[in-house]
């Protein structure tokens, strides 16, 4: 997991970089709210939530403080960052196909 010259990766571990896609995933479903601006609770008491952004490469990249290239690259720094990082792009390119039917 060398990063051979150029810039050290911003995330150290695979665990670093799953928790910030993870939180970017979090951050595009906000509370369902009724009429009043009241949130909506399910039948636990939990906040319903409605996803109100898209998932993109663009805003996983944005979100990690990073760029579209750098998640790339990400995918040749060991097998650990490969699964990683094409996971998160292939949930957003399925977000993206599935937005078509």
């Amino acid at each position: 997991m060398t990063n051979q010259g150029g810039r050290p990766l911003k995330f150290k571990t695979v665990e670093d970089l799953q928790k910030a896609i993870d939180d970017y995933y979090k951050s595009c479903w906000t509370p369902k709210r009724d009429m009043f601006g009241k949130k909506i609770k399910d039948e636990n008491g939990d906040d319903v939530m409605v996803q109100t952004k898209p998932y993109t490469i663009s805003g996983l990249a944005l979100a990690l403080g990073v760029t579209r290239h750098t998640i790339k690259n990400y995918e040749s720094y060991g097998d650990e960052f490969l699964t990683t990082v094409k996971r998160a792009r292939a949930t957003c390119e399925a977000y993206a196909e599935e937005s078509l039917f």
